[in-house]
C-alpha cells in the first residue's frame, strides 16, 4: 500500500460531513518549500496541493478542538496516512483518495 507524509504542511478548507455510516471530515493540505542559496536568491520553489479525507473520530476530535479553541481555519500539521482507491457506482470510475491516519498539530 502506498503511503504519504506532510510535515509542516498547512490543514485548509476543513469540512465535517455526515452520512449513513457515521461521519467524516475533509480537507486541503498544501506544502510549501522555498529554497534559497546563501545570498537569500530564490533557487526553487515547491508547493504541493491535496485533497484528504479523515475517518478517524480522535483526529477529528482533535482538529475541531483546535478550531474551537483558537478560531484559526487554517494551521500547520504533520499529516500521513495511505492511498486508496475507490470505484463509484454511478459513473463507474476510480478515484483516488489519501486518507489519514496520523495527524499532529505543529506548533
Amino acid at each position: 500500500m502506498n503511503k504519504f507524509m506532510f510535515e509542516g504542511s498547512v490543514l485548509s478548507n476543513v469540512q465535517e460531513r455526515a452520512t449513513t455510516n457515521g461521519s467524516f471530515m475533509t480537507a486541503k493540505v498544501t506544502d510549501r518549500r522555498v529554497v534559497t542559496d546563501e545570498l537569500g536568491n530564490v533557487k526553487s520553489l515547491f508547493n504541493c496541493s491535496r485533497f484528504v479525507t479523515i475517518y478517524s473520530p480522535e483526529i477529528i476530535a482533535k482538529i475541531n478542538a483546535h478550531i474551537s479553541a483558537t478560531n484559526e481555519t487554517e494551521f500547520m500539521v504533520n499529516a500521513s496516512g495511505v492511498f486508496t482507491s475507490t470505484l463509484s457506482a454511478k459513473t463507474n470510475k476510480w478515484y483516488d483518495n489519501q486518507v489519514v491516519n496520523e495527524l499532529t498539530i505543529a506548533e
